[in-house]
């Protein structure tokens, strides 16, 4: 049968309309909408199955139907060639689809594209041609055997990712699969090249090792004696060497998957780190690089203290060991185990994977889904519904910004339309809101459940997710009951910034050019740190004109403030933010538009932007910054030198000298300046400096705000260095400054944290 004949025959124009079929369906679904990784593994899976099986067809129609018994190695390699050719013309289906559907849905790079799509789908369907002409070649139940091939391969990365830390894996049929979590960032990277050429090179072995039985064996042979003939002629002198070489290889590259970057498995990644410290309940894991021998006692104590709360949360005694791995970077983790911002728990290995970073914000949360794995279903050891799995940790955590759960749950009752808790605790429901507002809303949900009817039924709902049997209520009357204790909290009118800001920020399934926009936006963070303003501003100008969005605008404004261009970002700030009908939702960015104005001269205005940013007191770091500067402008003698000192772009480790130098310039001035160079040592990690600097302060009259920042600086210090007892103090004496609830609670649990440590002589 020849190209054309081929290609009209009733086999491929099913397999066409498969591919058609899927890249329409791919054009309707968020984010694999467009050319990319996600549409391009998508096809590459679908393409795997049809060259596999199209080249099985295909070998038949041309031998066995015609009863040969002997073949030749060269028609079976023009089969081949046909075979390889027809597949590749297929996947011009869906590439032209996804392609077309660009008119529709914004493709930000083709060229990306065009470069996943040829490591993805191209490079799976020529081996997976290779393999389906090996399975017709040796085997007589030739599509069962390649199905097994496809499914082991399958299963054998879900085990991966089971099993191992790793989320991610590669795979000859898909290519690659990054795991589920919020990263957006997703490269062509050089594993993945690697990968995709050593698939191309197996593909060329499974060709070879066809052709081998093809020229060593008859066609009406039994799969055994093929298999027989296939070693005998590899043992032979002629390939002997060949075969020896090409076996070491295939040794070598399993060997080495791990350095590779192709798995991660438990023992590579705690090579990696270097160091462990065991404790009653954890093998932590950790690099002398990030955190020093001084150090680690304390955080194996904080790892304790956290187990313990959650043993008395969940009514348990003692618990089996767990394994903690904390990352001296989100890259050192992303490199290792898939996700870089993301922190993870596996509960079915009893693990938490975490960075030094986010350890105060993370641990509890994540080794709540480990604790919680008790009482989970069997094998994942956690419940089916995302929104329970979150929800249940969230609630336990509790901690989240200034506010309580319930108080952020009330205002977006209050302001906006408050989600249909019933979708966010299905999967798809989670993933598919804002991470805030699934976070929120089912942490405060669950948190209500428990404080009205307990752990015991709530364990049981974890389980089983039969709220009637749990509560004997339905979901739906237990969110009504929620909503009305939501309507009984106060919420004040100027909640509503807050509100604003928590909603900005989209799901990566409503972004535009999710994937590519992200590494741009990285690029540009990378060239503002570096100071070449010009380039950030370039970078960020492209992805704000492609997909809009918080953070490139918030690059172009911090670009441009601190190249000097005051007037275009103080214009920019104007027409992008202040004129929009929801303009808190850049909230953050009145800091640069207000230092922006007042570089001009205009410092009424300023002080409008930076008091916005007070009073929405969103953050600790943010409301200190408006704070800050609404001191400094109060007084004339700071005035100018802290201007100064706001928009120099110079790094933290050079501001301390700057703001030392700015002290002796203005002796009488020092309060202020020295609460600022106290909090960035701080920051910096130069405990007992930070203390000396900032405990014999008292910045009450310049603000409540900076004096009950400064007192929790000073405890969180002492605390760091082991002092619990004083850290103890500090903290009780810091709740007398304190009316947030939120920030009560937390520095209750602070006071609470230090007794624990002392007690247990960490």
């Amino acid at each position: 049968m020849d190209l054309r004949s081929a290609m009209k025959s009733r086999g491929i124009l099913l397999a066409g309309s498969i591919y058609c079929g899927a890249a329409i369906i791919c054009t309707q679904i968020p984010l694999v909408n467009s050319l990319g990784y996600e549409s391009s593994a998508a096809m590459a899976l679908i393409g795997s199955c049809i060259a596999g099986y199209t080249a099985i067809r295909q070998f038949r129609l041309s031998f066995h139907n015609g009863g040969v018994n002997r073949w030749s190695g060269a028609e079976v390699f023009a089969v081949f060639r046909k075979c390889l050719l027809v597949n590749m013309l297929l996947l011009i289906v869906p590439l032209v689809v996804l392609l077309a559907n660009a008119l529709f849905v914004k493709n930000c790079s083709v060229l990306t594209g065009a470069l996943f799509f040829l490591l993805l789908p191209v490079v799976s369907v020529c081996f997976s041609t290779s393999l389906g002409l090996f399975c017709a070649v040796h085997y007589r139940w030739s599509r069962i055997a390649f199905t097994v091939f496809v499914l082991s391969s399958i299963a054998y990365a879900v085990a991966l990712g089971y099993f191992t830390p790793a989320i991610f894996s590669y795979n000859f049929f898909y290519g690659f699969f990054p795991g589920l979590s919020y990263d957006e960032i997703l490269r062509i990277t050089f594993p993945l090249i690697l990968f995709r050429l050593a698939t191309v090179a197996l593909g060329g072995l499974l060709l070879w090792l066809a052709l081998l039985l093809v020229c060593h064996s008859k066609a009406d042979d039994s799969t055994i004696q093929k298999g027989s003939a296939l070693l005998r002629t590899l043992a032979s002198r002629k390939y002997r060497v060949l075969a020896v070489g090409v076996l070491a290889a295939l040794a070598l590259l399993y060997t080495f998957r791990c350095e590779l970057g192709w798995e991660a498995t438990a023992g590579f990644i705690q090579s990696q780190l270097g160091e462990k410290y065991s404790t009653t309940h954890f093998e932590i894991y950790y690099s002398s690089t990030s955190i020093p021998a001084s150090d680690i006692r304390r955080i194996a104590g904080e790892h304790e203290f956290r187990l313990a709360q959650l043993l008395a949360d969940f009514g348990l005694t003692t618990y089996s060991r767990i394994e903690s791995y904390v990352y001296p970077t989100n890259e050192f983790k992303r490199r290792l185990i898939g996700t870089g911002t993301t922190n993870i728990a596996k509960p079915w290995n009893a693990q938490v994977h975490l960075t030094k970073q986010s350890l105060d914000g993370s641990l509890r949360h994540e080794l709540a889904h480990v604790v919680a794995g008790k009482f989970g279903l069997p094998v994942i050891h956690a419940s089916l519904s995302t929104g329970l799995v979150e929800g249940l940790a969230t609630a336990l955590d509790w901690t989240w910004g200034n506010r309580t759960l319930h108080q952020y749950a009330a205002a977006m009752k209050k302001f906006e339309s408050t989600p249909d808790i019933s979708h966010i605790m299905s999967f798809w429901g989670f993933v598919g809101q804002s991470s805030a507002v699934s976070y929120i809303a089912a942490g405060s949900f669950c948190r209500y459940l428990l404080d009205a009817y307990g752990m015991k039924r709530m364990l049981s709902v974890y389980r089983t997710g039969e709220y009637e049997v749990a509560y004997g209520k339905s979901l739906e009357d237990l969110v009504k009951e929620w909503n009305r204790f939501l309507g009984r909290i106060r919420v004040d009118e100027n909640e509503r910034d807050m509100i604003n800001v928590l909603l900005r920020q989209p799901t990566i399934f409503r972004k535009t050019c999710a994937r590519v926009v992200a590494e741009r936006n990285e690029r540009a963070r990378a060239a503002l740190a570096n100071r070449d303003y010009i380039g950030a501003l370039n970078l960020y100008r492209i992805s704000f004109g492609e997909a809009g969005g918080y953070e490139p605008l918030s690059g172009i404004i911090t670009a441009l403030v601190r190249a000097g261009d005051y007037a275009e970002a103080s214009r920019l700030g104007d027409s992008l933010i202040l004129k929009q009908t929801r303009s808190t939702q850049f909230l953050p960015l009145f800091l640069w538009c207000g230092d922006a104005w007042w570089a001009l001269g205009d410092t009424g205005k300023a002080r409008v932007l930076f008091d916005r940013v007070r009073v929405a007191n969103i953050t600790d770091n943010l409301t200190e910054a408006a704070t800050v500067r609404l001191v400094a402008l109060r007084d004339s003698v700071l005035r100018q030198p802290m201007l100064r000192y706001f928009l120099s772009g110079i790094p933290d480790s050079n501001r301390v000298e700057e703001l030392d130098s700015l002290a002796h310039l203005i002796p009488d001035r020092q309060l202020l300046i020295r609460y600022l160079q106290g909090r960035l040592l701080a920051r910096l990690g130069k405990a007992a400096q930070a203390i000396a600097l900032l405990d014999p302060l008292e910045v009450f009259g310049l603000s409540r705000e900076l004096e009950a920042l400064r007192r929790r600086t000073v405890a969180e210090q002492l605390s760091t260095l082991g002092r619990y007892d004083v850290a103890r103090n500090t903290f009780w004496q810091s709740l007398n400054v304190l009316v947030n609830e939120a920030e009560v609670t937390e520095t209750r649990e602070w006071v609470t944290r230090c007794e624990w440590m002392a007690r247990h002589g960490y």
